[in-house]
């Protein structure tokens, strides 16, 4: 069993994980709800002698998005400000957290007078404080950002008040420095105990339409999941060349970060953008990912990987700069987009033909394996772009934009040879159940080579899913229709509102003449979640949902709606919802977005509209009142081992569930 606890300035942390000073630790209540979720210390909000940073403005965050060829990333911009106590106060709440909490409590001040550093450190060790953090660095006033000699003043910042008091040190630095690792050495030097790697940087986001900047028109603290990189650097020089211990701090949203920096060096790893952003219970999910690594590697203490990579860096003299070509024989005999098509579709050489504008000649070697060629451009999750060898030097070709271009131009300019149409008939007549995709796709192959086919559709329209199941934003019905008939032109013959079963049986059939009878009803029994209260009036099944609005039915949702479920007809539904009015729509997850198997494109549509996204989030519970939904119950998920598909199993995290006020659930977990 992996042992998660460590030592940190002399101080015994059950683990390596520290809540660090910001609201998320202000009081003794946030503070135990950290030590409940499993933290290895606190760091208390910073007390500022500086009174004006007492008190903070309103709003104090904002999330700022950021958006690169489709890859999404954020940052949390902060103007929090320090503790509003008086220095009495906050004492008195530090000695109160020690006789109430089991875990260290270490203290956090930033001064602006030698007084005020000296005899604030003292409050704080005659408070009971298991450690001083000396902010040094905060981004709304510290030594850092004051001008003047700022590391000289640092390092007799840090000498005054190790003389003044006997508890431990740690100095929290700025990443605004000329060199970390030697203000880290002079730190050493002083008698510091601990470094914080490092503070929030500061900086500045403009809003260009009122030219002015965002919040509250002054630079602010900014942090997130882009924010490791720089701390890593510098901990995985600082590491191997002190004794000081470290605690990382910047990016950490996951378990994942966490064991970067204790591979990188870092004795403890500090958050506090993951709790803003997911609450407390985010503590658990770090620690649980951080002892399943362990695990995994047969790790049974920290001490056993920490700093393992500091080794394996390579100076700039010391990178391989010889070019290695290796030749690859590929013996598939066509190119990988094509081999990737399920259709076998000659993807290059319509490519080729687009661009050297013989349209006509494109369309008519996609027309050779594809009878629905509109519909496949608006709906094919285009497998042929993950194995185009473009990617290897910039991005994949566009097939399927191309391929749509190419069929937008044909349903206009595009006039078939009379060949095309009919073929004489010298087969034997064959009966085809259902005029989904695989039906109309069957149908049509057998008509080109002489079969006299019919189709039997128990719906009023032809098309099954393409034209009941996805909705007219995605897929318009006149496209489906225009493609159905032009099937038909074949000979075929389509018997709507005919049900094999119902109306007719398989034997009725036969001795109808039908030789062969080809079978593609489809999936269309839903599956469950198994959970309580799926029978509550509100909850119903993303294909019943999708199909009532395609057929034109009255579909109401409620103002909150969850769907649940990660492929196209649950991003589909959700999207929909947000169409007929839904205020907030959620869309529940087991898996990570890189997993999702609905449409990468249609996934960002679905955030882009407002969709909210949950991945690793797993329903438990659809509680109601008087018969219907009011709320879901869900648990957050991790990734354990690898599953029979081959991709990592969701595992539910203990004594974390929350609930989701809902009035609409729609499960969209597949079918069978």
């Amino acid at each position: 069993m992996p042992d998660l606890s460590t030592s940190y300035v002399g101080l015994k942390l059950r683990s390596p994980i520290i809540a660090g000073s910001a609201g998320i630790t202000e009081n003794l209540e946030r503070m135990k709800k950290a030590q409940d979720s499993g933290a290895g210390a606190v760091v208390i909000k910073s007390l500022f002698e500086e009174k004006i940073s007492r008190t903070s403005p309103t709003p104090r965050f904002k999330i700022i998005y950021h958006s690169t060829a489709g890859k999404d990333s954020f940052s949390l911009y902060s103007y929090e400000q320090a503790s509003e106590w008086e220095l009495k106060r906050y004492a008195e709440e530090i000695t109160r957290a020690k006789r109430e909490l089991t875990i260290p409590v270490i203290a956090s001040i930033n001064c602006i007078t030698e007084e005020g550093w000296a005899s604030y450190a003292k409050e704080m060790e005659k408070a009971g404080a298991d450690a001083l953090e000396i902010n040094l660095s905060c981004p709304h006033g510290s030594i850092t950002f004051r001008g003047g000699n700022v590391e000289e003043k640092i390092i007799r910042t840090a000498k005054l008040v190790r003389e003044s008091v006997s508890l431990p040190i740690i100095a929290k630095l700025s990443p605004q420095l000329t060199s970390p690792l030697e203000m880290v050495k002079r730190l050493q030097g002083v008698g510091i105990d601990g470094v914080t790697i490092f503070n929030r940087l500061t900086g500045l986001e403009i809003d260009i339409n009122e030219q002015k900047p965002v919040m509250h028109e002054g630079y602010a603290g900014h942090g997130g999941p882009w924010a490791i990189q720089y701390p890593l650097r510098w901990i995985s020089e600082i590491y191997p060349q002190v004794r000081i211990d470290i605690s990382g701090s910047g990016g950490v949203c996951s378990a994942e970060d966490v064991i970067k920096y204790l591979l990188a060096g870092a004795t403890t790893v500090q958050t506090v953008t993951a709790i803003v952003l997911n609450g407390y219970g985010i503590i658990r999910e770090l620690n649980y990912g951080l002892k399943r690594y362990m695990e995994e590697k047969g790790y049974e203490r920290i001490e056993e990987f920490r700093g393992r990579i500091c080794s394996k860096i390579k100076g700039t003299y010391q990178i391989k700069r010889a070019h290695y070509l290796k030749a690859k024989i590929d013996d598939r005999l066509i190119s990988p987009c094509q081999a990737a098509c399920p259709a076998k579709v000659d993807v290059q050489g319509y490519i080729a033909l687009i661009g050297e504008g013989r349209f006509s000649e494109a369309f008519q070697l996609i027309k050779e394996k594809l009878p629905l060629p509109s519909v496949l451009s608006r709906v094919c999750p285009a497998p042929c772009e993950k194995e185009c060898l473009r990617q290897r030097f910039d991005e994949a070709v566009s097939i399927n934009a191309l391929k749509r271009f190419l069929c937008d131009w044909a349903r206009k300019n595009f006039q078939p040879p009379a060949s095309s149409f009919k073929p004489p008939i010298s087969g034997p007549r064959i009966a085809v159940i259902g005029s989904g995709p695989a039906g109309l796709t069957c149908a049509h192959d057998l008509a080109r080579m002489g079969y006299e086919v019919t189709i039997f559709e128990s719906q009023g329209i032809a098309g099954g899913m393409l034209s009941l199941g996805i909705p007219e934003y995605r897929l318009p019905k006149e496209i489906v229709q225009e493609e159905v008939e032009e099937i038909k032109r074949l000979g075929i013959k389509i018997k709507l509102n005919t049900s094999i079963g119902k109306d007719l049986t398989l034997n009725d059939l036969k001795e109808a003449g039908y030789k062969a009878i080809f079978i593609a009803t489809g999936a269309h029994r839903e599956r469950k979640l198994h959970i309580p209260g799926e029978n509550l009036e509100g909850v119903s099944s993303g294909l019943s949902f999708l199909r009532d609005l395609n057929s034109g039915k009255r579909v109401k949702v409620g103002k909150r709606v969850a769907v649940i479920g990660g492929g196209n007809t649950a991003v589909d539904a959700a999207r929909c919802s947000i169409r007929l009015g839904a205020k907030e729509v959620y869309l529940i997850y087991r898996r990570t977005k890189e997993e999702m198997p609905a449409i990468s494109e249609e996934v960002d549509e679905a955030e882009k509209e407002g969709v909210k996204i949950m991945y690793l989030t797993s329903p438990v519970k659809i509680k109601g009142r008087n018969g219907k939904v009011k709320e879901l119950e869900c648990v957050p998920l991790v990734l354990g081992e690898r599953d029979e598909s081959g991709r990592r199993r969701p595992l539910s995290i203990p004594a974390t569930s929350f609930s989701l006020k809902v009035d609409t659930v729609i499960v969209a977990i597949g079918q069978v």
